[in-house]
């Protein structure tokens, strides 16, 4: 557990945030406040850009993705209706067959 003397404000002075962190966040006061102050700011604005640069890649992905599926989507149509062309030549044959075999007469008199 922390004791009351070891903690204070950002910037407050050296130790207090468990670290130095620098010349003039050692000396405490106005600017050392300003100098903590800054690097929070240096640190949420990066944290911005990182957050806003992860969106895009992932929407451009669900972009990517979605064109992949439209492609994917187009051929399994295009297959479907190459299976029913089979199916209904297959129809035709089987039936010109039958048609030969009830006109076919082995016996010849």
């Amino acid at each position: 557990m922390v004791g009351r003397d070891q903690t204070g404000d950002v910037g407050s002075g050296a130790g207090k945030t468990g670290g130095a962190g620098g010349a003039i966040r050692e000396a405490g006061g106005a600017f050392g406040k300003m100098e903590a102050a800054r690097e929070e700011e240096y640190f949420y604005k990066k944290q911005k850009d990182q957050l806003e640069k992860m969106k895009t890649d992932l929407e451009k992905d669900v972009a990517r993705h979605e064109a992949e599926k439209q492609q994917l989507e187009e051929k399994i149509a295009k297959q479907k209706r190459s299976i029913e062309e089979l199916e209904k030549e297959a129809i035709k044959t089987s039936q010109k067959s039958q048609d030969k075999d009830k006109d076919y007469n082995p016996i010849v008199e």
